[in-house]
Formats: structure tokens, sequence, C-alpha cells
């Protein structure tokens, strides 16, 4: 049996954790709360491992009807020792910094008060909200057992993290270790694929009757053809998705795709089947962008549209972290059908976007997003307000 304490004595040639064990790829998992034998569907988790020098960061957006969450999460990418983290939803808001035996920052709490979190921590603790990525970095075997100290951001305080791995379980056909324990009294297993490191399944039983449930295969989408992706026409005067009647207005300019942005946005999107990103820059204008996304398979509701709105949109942007927010606002009344957003931060990089859902008669039904990075006030308008549904279709 493998303990932290033994792994970890003094002139250990291998730090006990490792975040280069890791593949750094974007994970979505489906989200759900079990009671009894009622299992309900809450929404969608993205999870996105990068490593930036010597850091490992992960951004973690949760979208659920009652609370969506933005973290991130800095960690050394050695030895996974804590950074920084950063943690904004509708109920509670965070910013800590992890330093010489400290935690230094603040908590915002329900009715807007700041209160500070700076508090002396041990020397070797790490961040609870990193436990799952702790273990996939571990040395996985059977019997491997931690015992950690994990710092929790919300509540700022020290909590014990400690469980073992059991056995070995199939999940979705893929073998998988099996780790049991807790995370600061929490209840949490985690299904860890044994070839890529990848978590495959985790449960957290936050209260006697109710499991909290993530699941790595996702509902079953609309996942987007070839002939789908490749129907977009730019002219000087607009774009067109023809398989999907969507049109765009262009200001004057030279647009051509831009296949390295279209990955980078379709990344931050979570690389979903039923999300498809296009992307467009301006070569007379450097900084100009038009990015279009399409959601296939909605529900035509506006729960649905909410809830793509909060699991896609926003979450990444913040007072907190330097932006203006001027707009972020949903519209679901009579026939306007909208959400929108602008935001720009002090550098002066200003982003907007617009969505509307497809009209009640389309096959498949959509929703169509147009996004532009910068631009001046007139053309920005011109595209969001000209985005539409071509009834001649």
């Amino acid at each position: 049996m493998t303990t932290a304490s033994s792994a970890q004595a003094p002139g250990a040639a291998t730090p006990l954790f490792d975040g280069r064990r890791l593949q750094l790829k974007t994970d979505t998992f489906a989200q759900y709360i079990v009671r009894g034998d009622d299992t309900s569907s809450t929404g969608l988790v993205v999870s996105t491992l990068r490593a930036e020098g010597r850091l490992l960061t992960r951004i973690y957006r949760m979208n659920n009807e009652a609370t969506p969450q933005y973290d991130s999460i800095v960690d050394r990418l050695s030895d996974l020792h804590p950074v920084a983290h950063a943690m904004y939803s509708d109920v509670v808001s965070t910013r800590v910094r992890f330093a010489g035996g400290a935690v230094t920052g603040w908590v915002r709490v329900p009715n807007g008060d700041t209160i500070s979190a700076d508090m002396s921590v041990p020397p070797d603790v790490y961040n609870a909200a990193s436990f799952d990525v702790l273990v996939r970095a571990s040395p996985l075997r059977d019997g491997l057992e931690l015992n950690l100290s994990g710092f929790r951001a919300g509540p700022g305080a020290v909590v014990a993290m400690r469980g073992r791995v059991t056995g070995s379980a199939s999940v979705d056909d893929r073998s998988c270790w099996v780790f049991k324990g807790y995370n600061g009294g929490v209840p949490v297993v985690f299904w860890i694929d044994k070839e890529t490191r990848a978590l495959r399944r985790m449960t957290m039983h936050f209260k006697p009757d109710e499991i909290y449930l993530l699941a790595a295969r996702p509902p079953r989408v609309a996942p987007f053809t070839d002939t789908e992706k490749q129907g977009l026409i730019v002219t000087d005067q607009a774009l067109r998705l023809t398989e999907f009647a969507v049109v765009v207005p262009l200001p004057k300019g030279s647009f051509a795709r831009d296949s390295k942005l279209q990955t980078i946005m379709s990344g931050s999107l979570g690389d979903r089947a039923d999300l498809f990103t296009w992307a467009m820059t301006d070569s007379m204008r450097p900084g100009f962008a038009v990015i279009v996304e399409v959601l296939k398979g909605f529900r035509g509701t506006e729960a649905a549209f909410r809830a793509f709105i909060k699991t896609t949109w926003g979450r990444g942007f913040s007072r907190e972290q330097g932006w203006e927010i001027i707009e972020d606002s949903v519209y679901w009344a009579g026939r306007r059908r909208e959400y929108r957003m602008s935001i720009r931060n002090p550098q002066g990089l200003a982003i907007a976007c617009r969505c509307i859902p497809s009209p009640p008669l389309q096959s498949p039904a959509v929703v169509a997003c147009v996004q532009t990075i910068s631009g001046e006030k007139d053309e920005v308008e011109l595209v969001l307000g000209g985005l539409a549904f071509d009834a001649r279709h």
C-alpha cells in the first residue's frame, strides 16, 4: 500500500502528483441528480486542462438550472501544489492565491458583501477543488491510498481529502480504476480510465438520499454532417449557412475563414458534437473577427434556450477579471426571442454576441449565434442585428 506521506518522503526522486501524466484536452460530462430510482438530468459540465509553462490550468464550466458556475483553477504542473483559484457563480464568488504557507484573497457572498479569505495553511495543503485531478495525476495502482489536506475556497476552510483505489470496473467499455474516498466529509467515487487517466464517471454523496453524478457520455445529440459543416458561403455582403438558412450581413472588407480561430473557439465551447463554429477574420482590419455558432437539436423552449446560454456564454467574463459588462440579457417575450451580450476590457478589446432560435417549423431546430471581436459600433450592430433565418429557404 502506498500513502501520500510515504511517497513524499524526503529525498523522493519523483513527486507523488505529476500533472504531466494527464492528457491536455476538453471533456464534456452529463450532469445528473439521483434520488432513489429517480435520475434527473441537470445540464452539462465542460472541463478543459491546459499547460502554460510551469502551470496546469483547469477551466471548469458547470451548468445547472439552479447555480451555473465557472472555475479557473491553477496548480503547479510538476507536483500540483496550488497556485490560484477563481470561482464565479450566481450564489458566491471567490478569488484566492496560494504562496508561502498562506492563502490570500476574498469571497463574495449572496448579499454582495466581500469577506477576506486570508489565512495560514499547512505547507502541504492542496486545492480541494483539484481532488479528482490529484488522484488522476498520482501513480495509480491497486492499493494506492491518499491522505491529504485541501483548502476549500468557498467556505475558506482546510478539509481532509482521503481515499484509496478499491479495484477496477468497466465504464462505457473502458477499463477504469475505482477510487473511493471523502472530500471534506463528502463521499466521492472516481472512475479513472486506466489508459488515458481521463475521468469517466464521478459521484458525490451530498445527502443521504441524493447523489450528484457526472458521466463522460453526454446525452444523445444530433451531430453535424460534413455537408452541414461545409455549407458556408461568404460574399462581399453576407455569409450564409445554406443547410440552416442562417444569414449574417457583413460590413465592407475582405473576410475569409480563419481555421486557427475556429479551433480556439470550438475548444472554448467544449468541442460538442451538437455545436459547430465557423470563424472569419478581415484581412483589411487585423483584430476584427466574426464568429458564427449553431446549436443543432434545439428543443424549442425558453428553459432550453436559457440553459444553452448559461452553458455557453458569459461564464468566463466577469467584472472581477476586468471586463465591463455592458449587456448580458435573455429576451423571451412575444416575438422577441434572443440573447445579447456586450463586454469590453481596459485594453480596448470588445466582444459582442447575439443568439436567436430558429422559426417553429424549421427542421432541424437550431439556435444561431453570431459573435464579433472588436470592430466599430455601427459595424458590430450591422452584424449582430442582421442575424436572421432566411424565410425563403
